[in-house]
């Protein structure tokens, strides 16, 4: 990414360190409506991208971007009900369980290495579309009460909150 000739400009932008990469590829994201993606049933879910520049193993002098994709949401019951999620009476005891809490809701990260930037840049131009079609082919009502099952079962115990834990 550095020019070595004092005689020429680079010809495209020279991002210093990890952080400005980060802030840069936030502002690309959201010029190119990339940040989030809405599911079947109309709940909006955030896309984070998280970069990790790391060494090349098979070479001392060239390293390798290391891509995280996370698809999450912090819900509430009322925007699960509104979605269809969850009904009020079938799911009595989930509703009462959960009560005004938000929910976090992540599904399985997708990980992939690119080798600079751009190429980062063109891989997810790629994989968030696919994110997208797949996200809004069918409905997410089993995975969504698994993950809400999963959240009453890591913070609650027998109808107790997490205050009330020894």
């Amino acid at each position: 990414m550095f020019n070595t000739d004092r005689g020429s400009l680079p010809t495209k932008p020279v991002i210093a360190n990890p952080s400005q990469a980060a802030i840069e590829l936030l502002r690309w994201q959201r010029e190119n409506n990339l940040t989030s993606v809405e599911d079947a049933e109309g709940l909006v879910w955030a896309l984070r991208v998280e970069i990790s520049e790391l060494p090349d193993p098979t070479s001392l002098h060239k390293g390798y971007c290391e891509v995280v994709i996370q698809v999450g949401v912090d819900c509430t019951m009322a925007e699960l009900i509104r979605t269809r999620t969850v009904d009020p009476v079938r799911d009595e005891r989930l509703v009462e369980f959960v009560g005004a809490a938000n929910v976090p809701m992540r599904l399985r990260p997708i990980k992939f290495a690119a080798g600079t930037l751009d190429d980062v840049r063109q891989r997810l131009a790629e994989e968030i579309p696919k994110i997208r079609q797949d996200m809004r082919a069918k409905p997410l009502h089993e995975t969504k009460k698994s993950l809400i099952g999963r959240w009453v079962d890591e913070n609650m115990i027998f109808g107790l909150t997490g205050e009330g834990r020894f």
